[in-house]
């Protein structure tokens, strides 16, 4: 045997330095995939609270133009249907705030295309969003005003689509959606189609008042301020912003949301959260804690009541369910504020401008104190 030929020989793998060359192989990749996903997760995380960044600053420039700022809705506050189509039926939804600051937002296109299409007894805006006039929208000539996604009202993380559900059984957790937009998206042509979905809601206040569909209205973006008789006027002035007297970079403003079905951007009645389950007239701030009348409120889980962050929202229970929100007669919420983001982050906006990533565990009376504007309560988030 030559010289040559053994050192040929030697060159070779056998089998087990295969497999243990694939093994550490293997190894390596394991070890570096968390990375990767960790990686994404963080870029995701950063474009959705650049999108609240932009999304904060157009409601600004809209205070800024206007000196008020925007409501969740333009009219029909108490009564207003989420998805119907009748125009100037009472139960014909708003349009929402952020409908509102398209202007601010780079889509001065679309907004001009739905007030021109959706003028009613002469008011801009007089329409439902879902009414068949409005079409031929830019983006998406030809389309309905409410099926147009906005990239920027969506969160990179969102395990959704970009339509809101509206069917029987859902995806979400066995959830049901057929009351949502169920009678809009089933209309034939370019009268309807799915809805498209926003992440980001409008924090209108604390808590429900009553079971009759009322809030507390003490949010950053809440009911009309400007009251009107005929229910085709559009009213899209809110408070001022001297009325958030806890101070602007202590008081919510957008709160991300995992919504999957009352979450139309273009509709008022599905634009905003509160930040309890809560009802009635009880929830209060007292001796340094908020209460719901007898006990400290707590995070919500399940069933239980409470601070709704990343509320655990399933078949069976919702965040704000038909029996205390009437407006939504058999769907309700599921999800208040909440994401699908890890480590149970949660993007708020604040009305100063400013985006903070908040997480399960905060206290819950420092979380309500956030969604109150007036109540002068202290708050420390460091």
């Amino acid at each position: 045997m030559t010289v040559s030929s053994l050192h040929l020989r030697r060159r070779a793998f056998t089998l087990v330095e295969l497999l243990v060359v694939i093994a550490i192989i293997a190894t390596l990749i394991g070890l570096l995939l968390p990375a990767v996903q960790a990686a994404r997760e963080s870029a995701r995380r950063s474009s959705c609270s650049n999108n609240m960044r932009q999304v904060g600053l157009a409601v600004l420039n809209f205070e800024s133009t206007k000196q008020k700022m925007p409501a969740f809705t333009d009219k029909n506050e108490y009564t207003g249907l989420a998805g119907t189509v009748t125009g100037s039926a009472a139960t014909a939804p708003g349009f929402s705030w952020i409908t509102h600051c398209l202007p601010y937002m780079e889509e001065v296109g679309l907004y001009n295309a739905i007030a021109t299409n959706s003028t009613l007894a002469g008011s801009k805006f007089g329409n439902s969003p879902f009414a068949p006039v409005i079409q031929n929208v830019s983006p998406g000539a030809g389309s309905q005003a409410a099926t147009v996604a906005l990239a920027a009202m969506r969160c990179p993380t969102f395990a959704g689509g970009n339509t809101c559900e509206f069917n029987t059984t859902g995806n979400s957790n066995g959830i049901s959606y057929a009351a949502g937009y169920a009678t809009f998206s089933a209309l034939s042509g370019t009268a309807g189609g799915p809805v498209a979905v926003t992440n980001y809601k409008a924090n209108a206040g604390t808590h429900l008042l009553t079971i009759s569909g009322t809030l507390q209205n003490n949010g950053v973006i809440g009911y009309p301020t400007t009251t009107g008789t005929s229910t085709t006027v559009s009213r899209p002035n809110g408070i001022t912003i001297g009325q958030i007297s806890d101070g602007t970079s202590k008081t919510a403003m957008i709160i991300e949301s995992r919504e999957r079905g009352h979450a139309g951007w273009i509709d008022g009645s599905s634009s905003w959260v509160v930040a309890m389950n809560l009802s009635g007239t009880a929830p209060r701030y007292l001796n340094g804690k908020w209460t719901d009348g007898t006990n400290n409120v707590v995070l919500a889980s399940g069933s239980s009541t409470g601070v709704g962050i990343n509320y655990t929202a399933d078949a069976t229970n919702k965040f704000l369910p038909a029996a205390t929100w009437t407006l939504y007669p058999t769907s309700g919420m599921a999800y208040g504020a909440s994401s699908d983001h890890s480590g149970g982050i949660v993007m708020h906006t604040f009305a100063d401008g400013h985006v903070s990533q908040l997480t399960s565990d905060i206290d819950p009376t420092v979380y309500v104190s956030l969604y109150s504007r007036s109540q002068a309560e202290p708050v420390n988030l460091e």
